[in-house]
């Protein structure tokens, strides 16, 4: 397994394969068969929460004090992720808050579409999860429509959890960093390598080279300026003037459905950092990240809309480490 992890760093560094051919500079290293979904990733999808090889799951209760059941086979990563080598490779965002936090994004989606936007039409296969409580109807800022020209199917008073997928197995610092679909990104290196799935799953699980992680955040969109942050770059990250209270778990990937009932084969591979706040972001800040996505070398269109929320994880499903 040493082995495979610096064949994968050779292959980057070189910019040629294990047989001395250049790279094809127009190919995209991280799927270079442009599979809809390449083996690595085809292996690490869906299974029953009831078989026996699932482990821990996302999005958590990350209200403090939740315990949930499943003992986590790695320690999360309670460092910044840069400082452990890994870079953002993608950002896409889900229509509510997939993890759930006592205070904050806890009004359940349907319950508040059904008390402020009864005729809402969602996209077909879109669920929506935990909403925050700053909607006020009365306040022309959750109320006055926005003409997005970039982002799709986007609404102004509607709750966003956006995560931004974090590897050391991405094509950090070069123009492939950024991935759509983001699993495209955190096993960029591990494509290019062609690693099986098992070799994956050890460089993650058995000498740990392999680190995957997702910073989370809440927003609800108003049309507003004031909450532009101009000084944010939001496509590299979170904004880390507003995460003051951080959820660290360990946990999988998200956005199916069913949540409860299939499970992610990524269980137990992600460390997730979920802001607890409900935070406030303007319409325009928003799609200017969907304009920059676009210009991205990998087109990101395919993330500029709302994804489905899976539903907070069930305890048996989740990290028995209490929530700090």
């Amino acid at each position: 397994m040493r082995y495979a992890i610096v064949a994968i760093a050779t292959v980057f560094l070189a910019g040629c394969t294990d047989d001395g051919d250049e790279l094809d500079p127009d190919v995209n290293p991280c799927n270079a068969n442009d599979e809809e979904m390449p083996p690595i990733w085809q292996a690490l999808m869906n299974l029953e929460c009831s078989d026996q090889y699932t482990r821990v799951q996302s999005a958590a209760d990350v209200t403090k004090g939740a315990t949930g059941e499943m003992v986590a086979e790695l320690p999360p990563i309670s460092s910044s992720f840069s400082e452990e080598g890994m870079c953002p490779v993608n950002v896409h965002w889900h229509l509510g808050a997939e993890h759930r936090n006592t205070g904050t994004f806890d009004i359940p989606g349907d319950d508040w579409l059904a008390e402020h936007d009864p005729d809402a039409h969602l996209q077909e296969g879109v669920e929506p999860g935990n909403f925050c409580p700053d909607y006020d109807a009365n306040d022309p800022k959750f109320t006055t429509p926005y003409d997005f020209q970039y982002c799709t199917h986007m609404k102004v008073g509607y709750t966003y959890e956006i995560h931004w997928p974090h590897s050391n197995l991405g094509a950090c610092d070069t123009e492939w960093q950024y991935q759509s679909h983001f699993m495209n990104g955190v096993l960029c290196r591990a494509n290019e390598a062609e690693l099986s799935p098992a070799e994956a799953l050890a460089a993650v699980f058995d000498t740990q080279e392999a680190k995957i992680g997702v910073q989370a955040q809440v927003f609800t969109v108003v049309n507003d300026d004031a909450y532009d942050y101009p000084g944010w770059d939001s496509l590299s990250g979170w904004n880390t003037s507003l995460a003051s209270d951080v959820a660290i778990y360990q946990g999988s990937t998200t956005g199916q459905e069913d949540g409860n009932q299939i499970c992610r084969g990524t269980g137990g591979m992600v460390s997730w950092q979920v802001d607890r706040g409900c935070n406030l972001i303007s319409a325009r800040a928003f799609d200017e990240l969907c304009r920059v996505m676009k210009e991205q070398r990998v087109d990101m269109s395919s993330d500029t809309y709302p994804h489905n929320a899976r539903e907070t994880t069930d305890p048996s499903i989740t990290t028995d480490v209490p929530m700090e």
